[in-house]
């Protein structure tokens, strides 16, 4: 099991509980959240059930294939995110998934709509947006979720896996 863009390491904690016997890898551009992931998941660290890289979906490489990747908030940092899908489903093995957590602009808050656009990231208007880059990098939609109610959800899954 493997978390794209792990921050401070609690979707990391998350994922070691929820998957008690598999081995996880984090990647993520920032040393100081590596520091803080480390610091938040010692244990499992020490016990050599997880291991955190510096990097994006490539430095992921060495770890595959993997079952699941799972990328929470990150969709709107990826400059071509075609291109990051198609790297994250090369990581994948036959039958594996992507699961993409993401919010629809309409429900971030201002200061992230405003930050967000300013810094030349991208947020998504609709669920379709997001499905539509799915199938350019290989992936096809499975299951989708709406978490909470639909006009102030706490966030949307998606869960993709490669075209056969």
């Amino acid at each position: 099991v493997a978390e794209l863009g792990f921050g401070p390491g609690v979707g990391l904690a998350a994922l070691l509980s929820a998957f008690p016997g598999a081995h996880v890898v984090g990647a993520d551009p920032s040393p100081s959240l590596a520091g803080q992931a480390a610091s938040r998941n010692r244990a499992a660290i020490d016990a050599g059930r997880l291991r955190l890289v510096q990097g994006d979906a490539v430095a992921l490489n060495p770890y595959r294939p993997i079952d699941l990747v799972v990328a929470v908030h990150v969709l709107y940092f990826w400059p071509d995110p075609v291109k990051a899908l198609d790297a994250i489903r090369r990581l994948l093995r036959p039958g594996g998934h992507v699961a993409l957590g993401y919010h629809l602009e309409r429900h971030m808050p201002a200061i992230a709509r405003r930050d967000f656009v300013a810094e030349g990231h991208r947020l998504y208007e609709d669920d379709d947006e997001v499905a539509a880059l799915l199938l350019p990098a290989g992936l096809t939609a499975e299951h989708h979720r709406v978490f909470g109610p639909v006009d102030r959800p706490a966030g949307r899954l998606l869960i993709a896996s490669p075209v056969s």
